[in-house]
């Protein structure tokens, strides 16, 4: 009978562990996915879609490569209606660093890296393509929808140039980046 207790208990512990392992591998699926469709929206300049990923409680914030800080949906929805104004996204790349998720709170930091070519606007000069590259980190939160973003942070790597105009070699100064003459000092 001993025997027979012994089997069960380990069992049932077996069960309840791979139990947790798989719902682990499904929050990571689910994630991966999340990331996927963020970044398909952004490429596709989807407003509703891009914001679908985001929590849509007062306290979502999310914080840009240069600084600014964006506080509530409104917020949100303001950065990318100004974002999608700007610039047209035409290859978004994403890549998960690392992740941490435990229960309905997680973590994740990536690495994001975008072409994009500006949108002129109408007689004021040329669209010009540049390339974006930045980290990331997100802090998520689970509800019944899946993972959304409750916090975002974007920021330079270090080393690298945030903002690189395409066809213009690193290392060499963009000539669009000079001042001109008569803003020289």
């Amino acid at each position: 009978m001993r025997y027979l207790r012994e089997v069960v208990v380990i069992v049932c512990v077996l069960t309840i562990a791979g139990g947790a392992m798989a719902g682990e591998r499904e929050d990571a699926k689910c994630l991966a996915d999340m990331v996927n469709g963020w970044a398909e929206a952004l490429k596709a300049g989807d407003l509703n879609r891009t914001l679908f990923h985001y929590a849509s409680t007062p306290d979502v914030m999310a914080i840009d490569s240069a600084g600014r800080v964006h506080k509530g949906p409104e917020g949100l929805k303001a950065m990318y209606v100004e974002a999608f104004k700007e610039v047209k996204f035409l290859d978004v790349k994403v890549e998960m660093k690392s992740t941490h998720l435990a229960g309905i709170h997680g973590v994740c930091h990536l690495t994001f890296r975008s072409t994009m070519e500006t949108k002129s606007e109408e007689g004021k000069g040329e669209a010009a393509k540049v390339e974006l590259y930045v980290q990331a980190t997100w802090v998520l939160k689970k509800n019944k929808a899946g993972w959304k973003i409750a916090h975002e942070h974007f920021s330079p790597i270090n080393g690298i140039e945030r903002v690189r105009p395409l066809g213009v070699p690193e290392g060499v100064e963009d000539p669009a980046n000079k001042p001109k003459p008569d803003e020289q000092k």
